[in-house]
């Protein structure tokens, strides 16, 4: 390989003078400025963000700094877009001539780069994924020729889901002398390594990135091309003037102070994928679901076109990849929530009945799984029946979820709670054994719970055990809202060679009834005395009322039975009642 970036870049645009202006020309102290260069107004209407009258500055300092030391790159490393899409876009306009010049891209695969080709008008070359969905590096050099400018690898593949091997991706890096554009908008969900560590390595790689997935950007449009100094300045050159609006950048840098959140996201989206994933294949009408290694499922189907309508119809978008090579019969399902989820599983099962009662007699769901890869021989339900006469889905009731993050001096605690859960935890304090008590909490009411803590544990686990209990707490009060419906009340008496007894009240008095007592002063690093401390936060933070009595031999079950008695009530007290009615005689809490 004898990659030289010179020879790509068009002529026009290394002749080009990029645009400037007075304020990218500026680095003085801005608050000490007047600033009479631009034609802005001078001062921000009533209600609107400070500085929102002034156009962005030309680069997005901040922002790029806080991404270098996140992604270990050098700043000049990183080109930030409207959008990875403006990153593909000026990919090709800078480096591919009209007319002239094709790009190669591997079907199935993500949409946008064909269209930015045509929009460029540059030819494309189709080199297939394998059965496997999988860069066959032989059949691309041979289609790749000396107008061939670059090659864009969705890894991990929109719509497939797996990841390309990093072998496969290195192979095109080292016998391809155009660039090699990795799309990593989906690495974040995926176990395997981005390929930004060989930016230094290969002076054609191009890693594109985004916030619009895992970070939870989508609104905001920002994307990241991260490549040479040398690839990352042409693109600069020719993006249009302040490209990224401020309150965009503004909120990009807002959740990169959100990594907990951002961590937490991530490992719930991947419990829900897989329990998606076990789930779909319980349905009729599927016959596969693929491997993946991003935030959705590729699931083939025997009726994918009519299954994609009828849950349209029943408000559930999904996306139809049927018409894609390879896919036929195939639905992308992103992972939702678990309420959604089960939505739509609910609503694939009505249609899976529909289709058996209307199948000829003697046809089962397993000779409809059967004749996946032909056309089915019977009539669709959808041509027989009217889809906006039948009932709607049940929508789920709202979802009781909250997000709280605590920072302290001492401390930084992110609390995810999802009162309707499945039991689903993800817990990490730094201190084991009392990981593993909160894990009780979680399994055993049934809630879905994700905890990340980190606190001065150098000096002893005091301040991250006392505010792991309050922000705990106030997830749980911000999540029961107005507590409408709920049973109010929880007790608990789970017996074992220890006994522990907990009483719940969340009428809004907060107070603590402790009684119980330790032998020993350690259970694993976690003293004994800080038990009595975490529930009396727990109960100051979520304003309940909670009485703790325990008694037994062995000091560990007797923790332990006190946390799951504690799940027990707090799941009875947080459940819904039928009539939605609140137990009170005042009628509100």
């Amino acid at each position: 390989m004898s990659f030289n970036l010179n020879t790509l870049i068009r002529d026009n645009i290394r002749e080009m003078k990029p645009y400037s202006s007075a304020r990218s020309e500026y680095s003085g102290n801005d608050e000490d400025t007047i600033f009479l260069d631009a034609n802005e107004q001078p001062e921000p209407f009533e209600g609107l963000p400070k500085n929102i009258n002034r156009y962005p500055k030309n680069n997005q300092e901040r922002l790029k700094k806080s991404l270098a030391v996140l992604k270990e790159v050098r700043e000049n490393q990183i080109f930030l877009g409207n959008g990875s899409d403006e990153a593909i876009d000026l990919i090709l306009r800078c480096f591919a001539r009209p007319m002239l010049d094709h790009i190669i891209i591997f079907p199935p695969t993500f949409g946008m780069y064909a269209v930015s080709a045509q929009m460029n008008d540059l030819g494309i070359k189709k080199v297939p994924l394998t059965s496997n969905f999988l860069i066959d590096v032989k059949a691309t050099m041979a289609a790749a020729t000396n107008n061939t400018r670059a090659m864009f690898v969705c890894s991990p593949n929109n719509p497939t889901g797996n990841i390309q091997p990093r072998d496969t991706i290195i192979q095109l890096l080292e016998q391809f002398d155009g660039l090699v554009v990795v799309d990593e908008a989906y690495m974040d969900f995926s176990p395997n390594n981005s390929l930004l560590p060989e930016l230094d390595q290969y002076p054609n790689l191009i890693v594109l990135q985004t916030f619009s997935k895992a970070w939870g950007l989508a609104g905001a449009r920002v994307g990241m091309a991260y490549a040479s100094e040398e690839i990352v300045s042409v693109l600069n050159k020719v993006r249009f003037p302040y490209n990224l609006s401020m309150p965009n950048n503004s909120l990009a840098i807002s959740a990169l102070d959100k990594y907990a959140q951002y961590k937490l996201s991530i490992a719930e989206t991947l419990e829900n994928r897989k329990l998606l994933e076990v789930q779909l294949k319980t349905l009729p009408l599927v016959s596969h679901i693929y491997p993946s290694d991003a935030n959705f499922l590729l699931v083939k189907t025997s009726d994918g076109d009519n299954l994609y309508n009828f849950l349209k119809a029943k408000g559930i978008i999904v996306r139809n990849r049927s018409k894609e090579p390879g896919c036929e019969g195939c639905l992308r399902v992103t992972v939702g929530t678990s309420e959604e989820n089960q939505r739509l599983i609910d609503t694939w099962s009505l249609y899976g009945s529909l289709k058996e009662v209307d199948q000829p007699s003697g046809e089962g769901s397993d000779a409809v799984n059967a004749n996946i890869s032909g056309t089915p021989d019977y009539e669709s339900p959808s041509t027989d029946i009217d889809l906006k006469e039948l009932p709607a889905t049940q929508s789920t009731k709202a979802a009781r979820r909250a997000v709280v993050q605590r920072s302290t001096s001492e401390t930084d605690i992110t609390v995810r709670i999802n009162l309707d859960g499945t039991g689903r935890a993800n817990i990490s304090t730094g201190v084991g054994f009392f990981d593993h008590m909160l894990h009780q909490i979680a399994r055993h009411g049934i809630f879905d719970l994700d905890i990340l803590a980190t606190g001065d544990l150098n000096v002893d686990p005091h301040h991250t055990i006392e505010d792991t209990a309050i922000t705990l707490g106030k997830a749980f009060r911000k999540a029961l809202g107005d507590k409408a419906g709920i049973e109010r009340y929880g007790f608990s008496l789970p017996m074992d060679d220890a006994s522990a007894e907990v009483l719940i009240d969340f009428g809004g008095r907060i107070f603590l009834k402790w009684k119980a007592s330790f032998e020993a002063p350690f259970t694993g690093e976690v003293p004994t005395t800080l038990y009595e401390h975490f529930f009396r936060s727990f109960a100051e933070a979520t304003a309940a009322n909670i009485h703790v009595k325990a008694k037994g031999q062995d000091d560990h079950h007797k923790i332990e039975a006190i946390f799951k008695a504690f799940a027990k009530a707090l799941r009875m007290a947080v459940t819904r009642n039928e009539k939605g009615i609140l137990p009170s005689t005042k009628g509100s809490l």
